[in-house]
């Protein structure tokens, strides 16, 4: 299960999806909270715990669906899919965040490249699992 770069790829999903959480999104510039910053755990709303949830169970089962390449593309369009409207949902939340008249606050751009990243490693992971499915197909025609 973990010679195949597929499972290494979900597995680096896992962990930057994750690591979103730990990661400044911004900081305030109002002079009371100089210096401090604010995390998606700030801004997040439920949909945002409910989603990374969600991407980490799916990503847990392609990786433990290994056998079943078929459903292992399945599970990562669905994964694609959630983390595009994570993507969305960040990017909403923090401008809302953001733009509340009585706070002032310097959003950190880098931080929605994350979930491109995810996004990136879940379409090698799916092309990987492709490419696995078309290697068993034609080992069978040979036999």
């Amino acid at each position: 299960m973990w010679q195949r770069i597929q499972t290494l790829y979900l597995a680096f999903a896992i962990l930057i999806q994750w690591f979103s959480f730990f990661i400044p999104l911004g900081s305030f510039s109002d002079s009371e909270c100089v210096g401090q910053y604010f995390y998606l755990t700030d801004v997040a709303l439920v949909e945002s715990y409910i989603l990374n949830i969600l991407i980490t169970i799916g990503a847990v089962w392609a990786i433990c669906n290994f056998k079943n390449r078929k459903s292992q593309m399945q599970i990562c369009t669905l994964l694609l899919i959630a983390t595009i409207i994570a993507l969305l949902s960040t990017v909403l939340n923090t401008y809302f965040f953001a733009s509340d008249q009585s706070l002032w606050s310097n959003v950190y751009y880098a931080f929605f490249a994350q979930p491109i990243v995810v996004i990136l490693l879940v379409v090698l992971a799916k092309r990987a699992i492709r490419k696995d499915d078309e290697l068993v197909r034609s080992s069978n025609r040979l036999r």
